[in-house]
This record gives C-alpha cells, structure tokens and sequence, in this order.
C-alpha cells in the first residue's frame, strides 16, 4: 500500500507539469480534437484486493486478505479543460474460492483532474466517493468510503488515426481506506471519447 500511495503523489506531480505545459501551449485543444467539450464512456476489468484488519467492525466478513475482480462501467462528461466528472456502475466478476470476495454493489462518484503530455498521454487523478459491498465466506459488509487513484490513457489513433477516438486507459485506485478495511487494485480498459457539439446546435 505504501508503494501505491507513493505512486499517487508522483502522479500528482506529473499532473502539475503536464499541466504547466498544457496552459503553456498555445491554442491546445482537447484530445478529441475539435476543441469543444466532450464525453466518453468506458469499461474496465479490475484486479481487486480486500483487506479486513478487524472482522468485527466490517461486517461479519473474517480478518484476512481477500481477492476480487469487477467488470467496471463508467462515464463522463469535461466541465472543464482540466477537469472532467465521471460516473461508475461495477459488476461482480470474482471467483468463488476461499480466498476470494465478490462486489454485491458498486457504484462510484468522481471528480478527475486531467492533463494532457505530449499532445497524446492523458494523465488523471479520480477523487471521489465510492459506495460498495462486499461478501466474502458466506458473510457480507457494507465499505462506503472517499477514494482516490491515478490513471493513465493512450489513445490508439497514436497508432492507427484513421480509429474512432478509443483510449487504452490503466491505473490504479483505491476504492476504500478505512481502519477497519481496506479495498485497492488496478484495473486495464477501454474508453471512447465523442464530442458534445451537437448541443450547441440543437440549442441554437
């Protein structure tokens, strides 16, 4: 966890630079490339972990560490050059083994301060507030808690610009931090960003 946590303030930092620069350059435009705003939905598979450091205080779930996966939904709109809002609804995919806890609920609230590197790499770091259950043994506990993480995105028209504007997104989150649990992990997807100029029209 210590490592991770460190992982998060260099991210941080990067996002200061890359923003530095972004602010620098003149006439820098959004990565979908028009300049306007902007939304996007995506999917993610999540290498989960569960922590339980008293059983007591998290439901009846026993002390001990656990391993989940969740298929993770998401959208989200820019409010901002720098700032987007992005919405999750996850989906339990975890084994059924001893050593293993599934999501009964997860569902999640961000804000996401972003920058761009190199006209290209996206940086970000989500903060929010997550609301899940876990069930691990038979037993189950309700982990509500603020969260943060850090995440990197690459768009493949880097490589092929004739593609829809699909992002390879990865990063790392941590969904819970509370005394008496905690749930972390990474997670890999896709996402697709399409613009929001059709509002303006119809508004006009």
């Amino acid at each position: 966890m210590n490592k991770f946590w460190l992982a998060c303030v260099l991210w941080a930092a990067g996002l200061s630079v890359a923003g530095a620069q972004q602010e620098a350059a003149a006439g820098s435009a959004t990565t979908t490339g028009n300049g306007g705003p902007h939304a996007y939905i995506g999917a993610d598979y999540g290498f989960m972990q569960l922590q339980v450091n008293r059983s007591s205080a998290a439901g009846d779930i026993p002390q001990g560490h656990y391993f989940g996966r969740l298929v993770d939904f998401r959208a989200g709109v820019r409010v901002h050059d720098m700032v987007e809002i992005e919405a999750h609804v996850g989906m339990n995919a975890s084994g059924a083994t001893a050593n293993h806890f599934g999501f009964s609920r997860y569902y999640a609230l961000f804000a996401v301060p972003t920058a761009t590197m190199f006209d290209t790499v996206e940086l970000s770091v989500p903060m929010g507030y997550v609301w899940s259950g876990a069930r691990a043994r038979g037993a189950r506990a309700s982990l509500n808690s603020v969260a943060f993480g850090a995440n990197l995105a690459v768009p493949v028209r880097v490589l092929l610009p004739t593609l829809p504007d699909v992002r390879i997104v990865g990063g790392g989150l941590v969904s819970v931090q509370r005394s008496n649990a905690q749930i972390y992990g990474f997670h890999l997807g896709l996402r697709y960003d399409f613009g929001l100029g059709f509002l303006g029209r119809l508004g006009g």
